[in-house]
């Protein structure tokens, strides 16, 4: 088995069991990662009981004393410090990215006036992943980069945001030329009749992204009447959640083709008030195919479990810090997003499409057998 050491901190010894399954038929069980390390890393190194907290090697006290926030995102995200036109890109960067889509302003008024702001973020978060989604390519590293500098530059807006929903005030917009935290406090506290001046001492639309943000959202909805470490209560929020699904999955279908929402139906199956939800219109019946609701039955036995899988796992991480549940399962059905998870389901659609008539599928099993560029054959291996 190989053995790894830190760089930094105690002798210890971190031994890599990446393939101690196919070597030994055996398994580790490690609940909570308390013996596991899930990656390498080059960016921070803590170590409590010394009071020791480096970014990039620097301790951050010093960084505390002699940077701003820019510079440590520039640090943190490139691993050094910029110079003074390095930072200045950077910036003038970061600026370009402040505001967000103005649909926003709509977004947060659906939210009732008591909604927990980190519930109104976690939704809003969720969100802007309908807004960046087609146009990034999460395998290169220069998009990736696009990425990052967007949430630095989005957060501060949408926190403000979520705050004034919060409190019933107006939405202040971000301003170029003054500094990250200053504009962060602008957008806190100013309002459209009283401007805000910052006190220098406090300084510092794909389906499944609708996904994201409609159960985050859920949260704003059940936050307080719940607790979570009652059996009773857990299973009125895992009702809930079962219930809710189909509705929110047909809402976010229907909102992405632009058609008016459906509402659900009682009297039907669950299967059959799903396809309802989905295909029916205001103006014209859906009738229900007993074929096709029986196998949206049997697909959603099959998937109502699926072991500890990427989803699950993040869902299970989120949840140990006892946040809202509704709010852990959106990280959840991010992770399930991926196309290297339930996006697979997506890519045997987008594959079926792409071979279009019966005819074409010996060609198409040609190519893959002959391992044509950019031809594979999605979903097997999937129950």
């Amino acid at each position: 088995i190989p053995v790894y050491r830190g760089t930094l901190g105690e002798d210890i010894n971190f031994l890599d069991i990446r393939d101690l399954y196919a070597k030994t038929n055996s398994f580790t069980y490690d609940p909570g990662f308390t013996c596991t390390a899930s990656c390498t890393s080059g960016i921070t190194y803590v170590d409590g009981p010394k009071g020791q907290c480096l970014y990039r090697g620097y301790p951050v006290a010093e960084l505390c004393a002699k940077c701003d926030f820019m510079e440590v995102a520039h640090l943190l995200l490139n691993g050094e410090l910029p110079g003074k036109k390095e930072k200045k890109e950077f910036v003038d960067r970061i600026e370009s990215e402040y505001l967000v889509h103005e649909r926003f302003r709509d977004f947060f008024k659906v939210f009732r006036m008591n909604a927990h702001p980190m519930a109104i973020m976690v939704a809003a978060t969720g969100s802007l992943s309908a807004y960046y989604h087609d146009n990034l390519d999460w395998s290169r590293p220069d998009d990736r980069v696009v990425a990052a500098m967007r949430l630095i530059a989005k957060m501060p807006t949408l926190a403000a945001m979520a705050y004034k929903s919060h409190i019933g005030e107006p939405v202040v917009y971000p301003r170029a030329g003054i500094k990250y935290a200053e504009n962060f406090l602008h957008m806190m506290h100013a309002t459209p009749t009283k401007a805000y001046k910052v006190n220098p001492s406090t300084l510092g639309a794909h389906p499944m992204a609708i996904m994201v943000a409609a159960t985050g959202s859920l949260s704003a909805y059940y936050h307080d009447n719940l607790d979570w470490s009652k059996p009773d209560d857990r299973e009125i929020c895992a009702v809930r959640l079962i219930a809710k699904m189909p509705t929110l999955a047909a809402m976010a279908y229907k909102g992405h083709i632009g058609e008016p929402v459906v509402y659900p139906r009682a009297g039907m199956t669950y299967a059959e008030n799903f396809l309802h939800m989905m295909h029916a219109t205001p103006t014209k019946a859906y009738k229900v195919n007993p074929i096709h609701a029986r196998a949206i039955d049997k697909f959603l036995i099959l998937h109502a479990d699926h072991e500890q899988n990427a989803s699950t796992s993040t869902v299970r991480i989120a949840g140990s810090s006892q946040a809202n549940p509704f709010a852990c399962i959106a990280a959840g059905i991010a992770s399930l997003w991926g196309p290297a998870h339930g996006g697979a389901n997506e890519a045997v659609i987008k594959m079926l499409n792409e071979i279009g008539s019966v005819e074409n599928i010996p060609k198409f099993i040609d190519d893959v057998k002959n391992k044509r560029s950019g031809i594979r054959l999605m979903g097997f291996g999937h129950r």
